[in-house]
């Protein structure tokens, strides 16, 4: 998984831990239960729109994923700003 998110972090903007994290976690969805058919794409745009795929406020992921300083929370508010 790891080669196939550095082949695609940059042209997607995507950190590579972070595009590695949703297509695990797709990949696990579709192993545990197949009817979910969650895609690394849908959890992909919930990171940006949640967490900046783990950038918020300048946030950095480690290796282990682990995100620094940690997001609790981003302000609904500033979504709707962006798009109006």
């Amino acid at each position: 998984m790891h080669s196939w998110a550095v082949e695609r972090s940059a042209a997607l903007q995507i950190p590579v831990i972070a595009l590695e994290a949703y297509a695990y976690a797709a990949r696990v969805a579709e192993v545990e239960n197949p009817n979910c058919r969650i895609s690394w794409t849908t959890l992909a745009g919930i990171g940006e729109v949640e967490s900046h795929h783990g950038t918020y406020h300048h946030a950095s992921i480690a290796p282990n994923g682990d995100v620094h300083p940690p997001i609790r929370a981003c302000a609904w508010t500033e979504v709707a700003a962006r798009c109006t």
